[in-house]
């Protein structure tokens, strides 16, 4: 019977069901025709000299080959061994072994004479590397397999192999337990000899303070804290501390589907800086394993995660037993689990550890460990920890303070802010809420509940507000773990107001009066983890679980949907070595002097308007037009867009006052040239994302008009951010907010003024005044010109945070 020549599905009655079959939209066979199409093409365009064949290896020998690809491998192993000098060329060198693999390997004589072996040429290595990463289905991959692709792909320079085994369990499960790794140590040797990171790696502890008299530390990345110091005193002299990054989590391998899911462990290095470490494009962290949930078979199904947990415990044992002996050297530790019950019998080895709050595993990974604690070793992660906690217990506690429709109802007449999500129908019916929107959430939060919410639950959610936005700071120092504390103990003060209005509800809905939230117990570690580790962005799980995506789902796509552990591990080995294989010969071929950036680019790059103002203010009058669209005043950058061009608008006299004494107020009806700033600012020598502040005139729905409000700089003795607001409102009690009201002249209508763009310092974020019952009438495209009272909002953005606490 006919069948589908690109999945190989069989039981077709003619082609028409083939052709049927071909052509749903969902398939992966209704590329195929299409892709043998391009792949054709794409072989009749190439040269006809001969280089298309496949087998061809006889290829001259070009500049930069593998005399110079050597010379570089070794200048850069030079630098990492710190204690080599002299001339290289009259000493000695003996590599560690597997350090030169790209020319150690068995076909480095071929790459001698043509460094694409065992492509026959670029051309070839080109094709090759898009069809591994075009994403085709198995059958789609199979049709290539005659050209040798795949074949070719397989003899590229390897990675760390994966291993496998079975798993032999206590308890019977319903199907055999295999399970597939890495080597721990091998991908940490990985990560540290990988050229793209050589100059972005701390290799030694220390502190930082914030200034020569060292009386306040600072705490940045993990070799700053007091973890990585107390472990270097601890190794013999010369040896290096490297740091491991372990992260784990259940995820789904493809999208509406039942038990198709795997649990991923990823490993990386803490010694590689933070700003590298927390980018995408870096893949900073490797899949190590896919750790077992196999379905066991026992009639309690509490003692079937038992079984599960003690199964992932054993995974993990072997997966690191590397890192322990690599660890163990000089070091010997006693095991702290010893029990009095008999771990083999699991019922009754669970019961007793119930008792001291324990999951019934009795040889966790870490118990060999040198150096381990679960205390230190499980670090504060934000987006569980602080995110998820607030989405868990702060915001249900203010929808029930306020009610579902009336706090629905004040977010949805805020007004829209561009770059942030407009909850248009309310946040109490949000359902898959993710990290983004729950910043979105936290921005807004106290200033909706202040003045309806009672005064003390107003407090306690802005304490815990203060705490997480200090705890989120790149940089830390003693007064800010002050702060966190103080922050804490403000809510812990008022905590009790919470569970006196009944707030806090559990399953169905019922109040609790208890404090048993283990989010909550773990910000008590906080400040001692910041101290020994670092500060607690670098260990956020929002890249994590973004890994999971290139790690598991898109290779999980090429597969055939069965068995998806080794198609998973298959397709990483080849992509990986695709991805090294065009990083080593973008080094030979292209002959590039790599200073540390970025090979590939970012996705998203920041644009530097500084850059574009200065080389504005730097060019001669005659060759742009007048007045600059960009120009920078300290630390701030302003790039004015509007359409036409103020140079090309003619105001009338009458438009704006005489500026000879007195206030300098605007009539009216005057036209602005333009409707949006873009407003960029530098913070810690890094130059932050563009904030759009909009001056729009009315129209279409926006029958107002639109605009946002700023700060402004009127004494040039003052410099933002560090000076503060040194402006008269008075503070709300509650919410710690100051309280805006709109000036008005004695007739009843706004006051007004014409301001210098040049003296705008930073957008600033306004919350209506709802009081205790928000006016129905309002709606986000009017509730700015109906409202006579605001809160200027301190929680919109991190980097005003700080100078509105001043």
């Amino acid at each position: 019977m006919p069948r589908c020549p690109s999945c190989g599905k069989g039981g077709f009655t003619n082609h028409e069901a083939i052709s049927r079959h071909m052509s749903q939209p969902k398939s992966g066979c209704s590329t195929w025709f299409g892709d043998l199409v391009h792949i054709r093409e794409d072989l009749l365009s190439r040269d006809p000299d001969g280089h298309n064949d496949l087998h061809a290896t006889s290829i001259n020998k070009q500049s930069g080959g593998r005399d110079e690809y050597d010379s570089m491998v070794g200048s850069d192993e030079q630098m990492l061994d710190r204690t080599q000098e002299g001339n290289s060329h009259s000493s000695l060198i003996k590599h560690f072994p597997g350090a030169m693999q790209f020319n150690a390997d068995k076909f480095s004589n071929h790459w001698s004479s043509n460094i694409y072996y065992p492509f026959a040429s670029r051309g070839d290595w080109e094709l090759g590397l898009w069809l591994l990463h075009s994403g085709l289905s198995m059958g789609v991959i199979n049709a290539f397999l005659s050209f040798h692709l795949i074949h070719f792909s397989e003899l590229l320079p390897s990675r760390p192999c994966w291993k496998s085994q079975e798993i032999h369990t206590s308890h019977l499960t319903k199907r055999p337990v295999l399970f597939y790794w890495h080597g721990s140590l091998e991908l940490l040797q990985f990560l540290f000899n990988n050229p793209e990171f050589q100059n972005v790696m701390d290799l030694s502890p220390y502190r930082l303070y914030d200034s020569a008299t060292c009386l306040y530390c600072i705490y940045m990345e993990w070799m700053s804290g007091e973890d990585a110091w107390s472990m270097r005193s601890q190794i013999p002299v010369g040896a290096t501390l490297l740091g491991t990054i372990l992260s784990s989590d259940k995820t789904n391998i493809l999208v509406l589907t039942g038990d198709c899911i795997t649990h991923p462990l990823l490993i990386s290095l803490t010694n590689i800086k933070m700003a590298t470490r927390l980018k995408l494009s870096s893949h900073m962290f490797l899949l190590t394993t896919l750790l077992l949930i196999p379905k066991f078979i026992h009639k309690n199904k509490q003692m079937k995660g038992v079984l599960e947990a003690c199964l992932i415990h054993q995974c993990l044992d072997i997966v690191l037993e590397p890192l322990k002996q690599a660890a163990k050297l000089g070091v010997m530790m006693s095991d702290p689990w010893a029990s009095k019950a008999d771990p083999s019998d699991i019922e009754i080895y669970f019961r007793k550890a119930q008792k001291f709050c324990l999951n019934g595993v009795d040889k966790p990974f870490w118990h060999d460990i040198p150096l381990s604690c679960p205390s230190r070793l499980l670090t504060p992660e934000i987006l569980h920890h602080i995110h998820k906690e607030f989405r868990d217990h702060n915001v249900k506690w203010c929808i029930n303070a306020l009610g579902s429709a009336e706090i629905d109802f004040r977010f949805s007449v805020l007004q829209p802010v561009t770059g942030l999500c407009h909850f248009k129908e309310g946040i109490s019916t949000l359902k898959q809420v993710m990290g983004r929107t729950l910043h979105d959430i936290q921005h807004f939060i106290v200033g909706v509940i202040a003045g309806c919410a009672p005064h003390d639950v107003v407090i306690a959610i802005w304490a815990l507000m203060d705490c997480c936005y200090h705890i989120q700071a790149y940089h830390i120092m003693d007064r800010d773990i002050e702060a966190i504390h103080s922050a804490l103990h403000q809510f812990h003060l008022h905590k009790h107001s919470i569970l006196d209005a009944g707030l806090h509800h559990g399953k169905a809905n019922k109040p609790i009066n208890n404090w048993h939230i283990p989010k909550l117990e773990l910000m008590q570690s906080v400040v001692p983890s910041i101290a020994r580790v670092g500060v607690s962005i670098q260990w956020s799980a929002d890249l994590t679980k973004h890994a999971h995506i290139e790690q598991i789902k898109d290779p999980a796509r090429g597969s055939n949907n069965n068995n998806y552990d080794p198609q998973i591990c298959w397709q990483l080995d080849c992509l990986e070595k695709c991805r090294n294989f065009d990083l080593a010969m973008s080094f030979k071929d292209r002959g590039l002097q790599w200073d540390g950036s970025d090979l590939h680019g970012s996705s998203q790059p920041i644009r530097d308007y500084f850059a574009h103002s200065l080389q504005l203010a730097s060019s001669p009058l005659d060759t742009i037009p007048l007045p600059h669209r960009a120009f920078s005043v300290g630390c701030i950058v302003f790039n004015l867009a509007y359409n036409p061009s103020i140079c090309e608008k003619i105001h009338s006299m009458d438009a704006v006052h005489s500026i000879g004494g007195g206030p300098h107020r605007a009539i009216g009806n005057v036209v602005l040239p333009f409707e949006d700033i873009q407003m960029v600012e530098v913070h810690t020598h890094s130059v932050l994302p563009v904030q759009t502040i909009l001056a729009s005139l009315p129209k279409g729905d926006w029958q107002y008009g639109r605009y946002d409000s700023v700060v402004v700089n009127t004494d040039s003795t003052k410099i933002w951010p560090a000076s503060g607001l040194q402006a008269g409102a008075c503070h709300d009690p509650a919410s710690q907010m100051h309280i805006l009201r709109r000036a008005m002249q004695s007739c009843g209508q706004c006051l007004g003024d014409v301001i210098p763009v040049s003296q705008i310092r930073a957008y600033a974020n306004l919350i209506l005044h709802f009081g205790q019952c928000a006016d129905t009438h309002l709606t986000s495209l009017n509730s700015f010109e109906h409202c006579w009272e605001f809160f200027l909002n301190k929680y919109f953005d991190k980097n005003s945070y700080y100078p509105l606490l001043l």
